[in-house]
């Protein structure tokens, strides 16, 4: 029979013939996802610039200043910020060269009573600050010091830190001590930036008042009323206008400081 054919060469008999399995295409490996162990804890940052204007009666000023802003940060409302903040410190010498005084400086000289200068100015130079509308006439050179050593690169560049969103806090930088290459660094909660409660003039206030911390003004922990440092940042978020009973200042120092930047 022919299923009992047997190879003429070995004398065993043929196998009968398998067919092969159907193909099975190829399933690609699903993407590697790494454990969180594996994940870069380093945040990352992109440089924003921004245009820093020469304002009357200030020698002339680099073209720009400049910032690395947390990725996890929006980085168009933190520009936005900052260059509304420039907008009031141009506005401040426009005033002062026009009529003489501010707005500003009239508003601090009527609240601000306590610590009037920073950590790093000599007692002979400080003896001259003696009220509020100095205070901010010193303060505001400081600042135009500051920027101009970030557009010059005579500091590093600052750095717009990434705050827990999980903190009651709104802005806040760690305490400077020196008028010299100390970067304009501010922490920010991600959620005050994307809070419809929150004003844009409330968080400009908050980043001067941060800013007047690495400037190297100081004030006793969460204690605001009467001191420079804030009353000056009271002034800008409320437009220059005088307190009235119904806006307590807790309502404006709530977006000040963190425990954890100033410690």
């Amino acid at each position: 029979m022919e299923d009992n054919k047997k190879c003429s060469c070995c004398g065993n008999p043929y196998k009968p013939y398998k067919p092969y399995k159907p193909y099975k295409p190829y399933k690609p490996y699903k993407p590697y996802k790494p454990y969180k162990s594996c994940i870069p804890s380093t945040p990352e940052y992109t440089r924003v610039t921004i245009v820093l204007p020469t304002p009357p009666g200030v020698e002339p000023l680099p073209p720009f200043i400049y910032f690395d802003v947390d990725n996890r940060l929006e980085k168009q409302k933190v520009g936005l910020i900052i260059a509304t903040l420039i907008g009031f410190w141009e506005q401040y010498y426009e005033q002062l060269a026009s009529i003489g005084t501010s707005e500003w400086g009239n508003c601090s000289l009527k609240y601000a009573k306590k610590e009037f200068t920073p950590v790093w100015i000599d007692e002979e130079q400080g003896c001259f600050i003696d009220n509020g509308e100095q205070a901010l006439n010193f303060l505001m050179d400081s600042l135009t010091e500051f920027f101009r050593q970030n557009g010059n690169r005579e500091a590093r560049v600052a750095k717009v830190l990434y705050l827990n969103p999980n903190s009651n806090a709104t802005m806040c930088s760690s305490n400077g001590d020196s008028e010299f290459c100390v970067p304009l660094d501010v922490a920010i909660n991600p959620n005050a930036l994307n809070n419809d409660l929150i004003s844009d003039l409330d968080l400009t206030g908050s980043l001067f008042h941060a800013w007047t911390h690495r400037i190297g003004y100081r004030h006793p922990v969460n204690v605001y009323s009467t001191y420079f440092s804030a009353e000056a940042a009271m002034c800008l978020m409320r437009g220059f206008q005088d307190k009235v009973p119904s806006q307590p200042d807790t309502l404006l120092t709530q977006y000040f400081d963190c425990t954890k930047c100033n410690s």
